[in-house]
């Protein structure tokens, strides 16, 4: 009804508006029959024009029901001819009026706007959609509509609730928007195990207020383990603890291990593999046995068992200083036992022991070598390598001797006083010999003593001064023409011996200036080698051939010398293949051994010879009953050298009875043969070997 008004008012209007009394330009601008202006001026006739210069009339402005009101220029509809049908003092708004609904006595203007959904303009405004605002927050109500205008308070019940109002999350549309709980709602996440974090791969939920099993994080790694949450300590397992990112955290970790295992000193923990690992130690300190609570527990510049590196043992009787190990640097192999001088001067002896041979003070056999309390500052040491035997009235001892810059210490078999003038059989633990000239370490009397030699029964030491120069002063039984009562080695016939060596019914040296062999003592094998198998036991006699020799070394019952060529020369009893050249004939003078040269040390065994060429190799020969030759083989003589297998880098050899040992340039000591009594130093007692292999005890 309100837009036929609005229309038909608009149609009067633009009635009006035409006949306005103007020309039209083009057609009465050229005018010549029309005297004056056609207009009348009457609006109702429309609007005369000059044509073809008569006036004409024009077409009137209101047509079919539309009537034309002349006074007012306008035209109105037919039913305008009551105005204000609804009789509310308002003509409609099509009648020239203002009444919006001219139907509707109440709708007028000056009416009062009433608050209806419908959207009535009771006061045909527009503008206004009435008063009500039952909340009193100063909002219409969202109600009250003109229209299409409508109040803006979405909830009147509420006086909270109005546009510009605060939105609060509570599931209504608070700055009534459209939209409730907008930019107010909470964003929760799965707290499956219940340690307040929720999982950051889980699809979050939006509410108000958190429900059983949400949180309003996303902080959870894990979400099935409560062990795994942000703040947690992480842990050496293999998990990220903290969920930082990082599976067991280097940094993180290595405060945890080393919490969980009392902080040990000088230790730096690691993860490896998700466990807890010492990492890394203070320097000059090692973990060597794995146990993590005690840290890196071994001082490895002084532990002997862990010298410089875990495993590094220095052995028997070492020291650690600066995390480097004392070496041993002599080694001698006796019938059935063996000693050591390591560099810091002390001895340690292994085997056999039932002449108390090892001076540990008992007649217990050793596999593992025993540490002698003195002398500590030795610089040789050297075994008897011939058996204890008494037949028929002779008897010969094992025993042990070592030289100190001072003394002579000696212990083991004393049948016939080798150590002490008494009826003793033994000596358990080592002692000075009796009547050997001391030297006086306060008088610094110089040069002093520097090599032993032990035969059967016999023993002698190298000296400059004390008696002469360059002599070797003999002790224990005077037999076979060796001196026992600490006189000097006999003269040859071709002058003084400097150097000698002891068999075990022989002794050989070599002249001072000219090196050539002269031997004194039994002779029924050829061990004298001047070409007869008769003895001397007053002068030494020259060894045939007038060999030049470097050194001399003697069995039982034969001599071999290194000539100055690096040859070996031997000569005497042959039983065994011990004279090395092919043959088991016994030789009264001496002849070569078959394929070694090149040869820097000599040592002879009680019945086979060793010989350590330039190559670091070694070459044996002789008796090999118990393996002591190395070849592998065990039970077979050899009447030629054999190469040691798999023994290399040499720097001295040393043939005993029934086994071999040699110290390799980096220390250690290696060895072969028998082991009945634990000759070998491998901890163990057993069977012979004919492989060489290490001594793990030395």
């Amino acid at each position: 009804m309100r837009a036929l008004r609005f229309f038909f008012a608009s149609l009067a209007l633009f009635a009006c508006s035409a006949d306005d009394g103007g020309l039209d330009p083009d057609e009465d601008a050229g005018m010549t029959g029309c005297a004056e202006a056609c207009d009348d001026g009457d609006f109702c006739n429309g609007v005369e024009r000059c044509v073809a210069g008569a006036c004409v009339d024009g077409e009137p402005p209101c047509t079919g029901e539309l009537r034309c009101d002349a006074e007012n220029e306008r035209c109105l509809a037919a039913s305008c001819d009551t105005p204000d049908a609804d009789g509310d003092g308002e003509a409609a708004i099509a009648c020239g009026g203002a009444d919006c609904d001219d139907s509707d006595a109440d709708v007028r203007p000056g009416a009062t706007e009433v608050c209806d959904p419908e959207g009535v303009d009771e006061d045909c405004d527009p503008s206004t959609v009435g008063e009500r605002d039952a909340d009193g927050d100063g909002a219409i109500d969202l109600a009250c509509c003109n229209g299409a205008r409508c109040g803006t308070d979405c909830d009147d019940a509420v006086a909270s609730v109005l546009p510009g109002a605060t939105e609060v999350c509570n599931g209504v549309d608070d700055d009534c928007d459209g939209s409730v709980d907008e930019g107010v709602l909470r964003v929760f996440f799965p707290d499956v195990d219940r340690d307040g974090f929720g999982d950051r791969a889980a699809t979050p939920t939006t509410a108000c207020t958190p429900t059983e099993g949400l949180v309003e994080n996303a902080l959870d790694c894990d979400d099935t383990n409560a062990g795994a949450a942000p703040g947690n300590l992480e842990l050496c397992n293999g998990l990220d603890d903290d969920c930082n990112g990082v599976v067991d955290d280097a940094d993180r970790t290595a405060l945890t291990c080393a919490s969980s295992f009392g902080t040990p000193p000088r230790t730096f923990f690691g993860c490896q593999e998700g466990a807890c690992v010492v990492d890394a130690c203070v320097e000059g300190f090692a973990d060597c046995n794995g146990e993590r609570s005690d840290g890196c527990e071994v001082d490895t510049r002084s532990d002997v068992e862990h010298c410089g590196a875990c495993g590094n043992r220095c052995g028997a009787g070492g020291t650690c200083e600066d995390s480097t190990c004392d070496r041993v640097i002599d080694v001698s192999a006796g019938y059935e036992h063996g000693c050591a001088l390591r560099s810091s001067g002390r001895i340690v002896c292994w085997g056999a022991n039932r002449y108390a041979q090892l001076g540990d003070g008992t007649t217990s056999p050793r596999a593992i070598p025993v540490v002698l309390p003195t002398p500590g500052d030795a610089i040789d040491v050297e075994v008897s390598r011939f058996p204890t035997v008494v037949t028929a009235g002779n008897a010969s001892g094992e025993l042990s001797c070592a030289l100190t810059p001072w003394l002579v210490w000696c212990w083991g078999a004393n049948l016939n006083g080798e150590i002490v003038a008494s009826t003793s059989s033994i000596v358990a633990v080592p002692r000075t010999i009796d009547g050997l000239p001391r030297l006086d370490r306060n008088q610094n009397q110089m040069p002093l003593r520097d090599r032993i030699a032990l035969g059967g029964r016999h023993g002698m030491v190298e000296e400059d001064t004390t008696l002469g120069a360059d002599s070797m002063v003999s002790w224990s039984t005077p037999e076979y023409g060796i001196p026992g009562d600490f006189a000097s080695f006999p003269s040859s016939s071709d002058g003084p011996v400097d150097r000698a060596w002891v068999g075990g019914t022989h002794a050989c040296g070599l002249t001072i200036g000219t090196n050539r062999a002269h031997c004194v003592g039994r002779g029924l094998t050829g061990q004298l080698g001047h070409g007869t198998t008769v003895g001397s036991t007053a002068t030494p006699v020259a060894v045939s051939g007038g060999h030049t020799f470097t050194e001399l070394s003697l069995g039982q019952g034969f001599s071999c010398g290194l000539r100055t060529d690096g040859r070996v020369l031997c000569w005497g009893l042959n039983e065994l293949g011990q004279l090395g050249d092919g043959s088991n004939t016994q030789r009264n003078a001496p002849v070569l051994v078959s394929g070694v040269d090149s040869v820097t040390q000599l040592s002879a065994g009680f019945s086979h010879v060793c010989a350590l060429r330039s190559d670091g190799t070694v070459w044996c020969w002789g008796d090999d009953a118990n393996g002591q030759l190395g070849d592998g083989s065990v039970g077979s003589s050899r009447t030629t050298p054999a190469q040691v297998v798999g023994l290399t880098d040499v720097e001295q050899i040393s043939a005993g009875g029934t086994f071999t040992c040699a110290l390799r340039t980096d220390g250690d000591v290696w060895c072969w043969g028998g082991n009945r009594a634990g000759q070998l130093a491998r901890g163990v007692t057993g069977d012979a070997t004919g492989t060489a292999a290490r001594a793990t005890e030395l």
